[in-house]
């Protein structure tokens, strides 16, 4: 009887090492297939990240078909504004005083320029600024800040009613402190009364001090022709900017998953070194008892 007890504990020994090698080969299977999840999760976010980038390729791509089409349009209506200059003469015979003519053909005018320019919202008329109300303001939103077109006419060019017209505007509507421009435009309904102000350099220059520059219809359309397109380029680039901060943010969450994969990676390598360190003693083991 005493003979076998020591059988017994070498038959013990030796089943508790096949269990222990039976569990090492499963833990070499559960190994292989956390690898090949990985590998796949790999591949998994890799698609997904080239997707993202060739759908917002394929959006800026967009974008900047838009703005050609935009300035394509715009540039038709330019062709549309250049004929108001054609039909000034034919508008001023409607109204038989000439101070109403004036007025109204100044008003009409800027009104028609704004409209067929600019887009809806980033114009007004009858403009609050203080106790007074120009004609037209041209608002840019991003600058808090709002440029004043009043409209002016004289008959002529006289250089003391044109002074006194562009002191009214830079007294009445130059005003920062309210959110203006540190200037303002006369705009004067006709060519020819503009280039009677122009032609004369001591008014023109007088004006200028005053901080207030006289525009005629075609000098303006190509003020606002310049503004709108300041307009589609920031409103454009503007949205492209909010595609890239989402972007940018899909980014670090990618990253913060890449590392989170880095840290799982090294623990199975820690793993795997333990599991070969525990193989190779349970192969001595077995060798001594062979």
């Amino acid at each position: 009887m005493q003979d076998l007890i020591p059988l017994a504990a070498l038959f013990f020994c030796f089943s508790s090492l096949v269990l222990f090698g039976f569990m090492i080969f499963q833990n070499r299977g559960s190994e292989s297939r956390l690898r090949q999840e990985l590998r796949e999760n790999r591949e998994e976010l890799a698609n997904h990240v080239s997707l993202g980038q060739s759908s917002l390729q394929q959006q800026v791509h967009q974008l900047v078909q838009e703005v050609n089409v935009n300035l394509h349009q715009t540039e038709q209506k330019w062709f549309e504004v250049k004929s108001i200059g054609t039909s000034v003469h034919q508008l001023l015979e409607v109204f038989k005083s000439p101070a109403e003519r004036g007025r109204l053909l100044g008003e009409v005018t800027l009104e028609r320029l704004l409209k067929d320019t600019l887009p809806a919202g980033y114009f007004s008329f009858q403009f609050a600024i203080g106790s007074g109300r120009v004609d037209a303001a041209v608002h840019f939103p991003n600058a808090h800040v709002s440029i004043p077109i009043d409209s002016k006419f004289s008959k002529t060019g006289n250089p003391s009613g044109v002074l006194r017209m562009g002191k009214e505007i830079a007294d009445k509507y130059i005003r920062p402190d309210l959110g203006t421009t540190p200037f303002a435009y006369m705009f004067l309904p006709t060519e020819s009364l503009w280039e009677e102000v122009l032609s004369d350099t001591k008014l023109w220059n007088s004006l200028r001090e005053m901080k207030v520059y006289p525009l005629s219809p075609n000098t303006l359309a190509i003020v606002l022709l310049g503004w709108s397109h300041s307009i589609s380029y920031f409103e454009k680039g503007t949205q492209i900017a909010t595609m890239l901060r989402e972007f940018e943010n899909k980014g670090a969450e990618i990253v913060a998953l890449s590392e989170d994969i880095e840290d799982v990676c090294k623990s199975i390598k820690k793993a795997n070194e333990t599991l070969h360190r525990c193989r190779k003693r349970a192969e001595e083991l077995l060798g001594g008892i062979t």
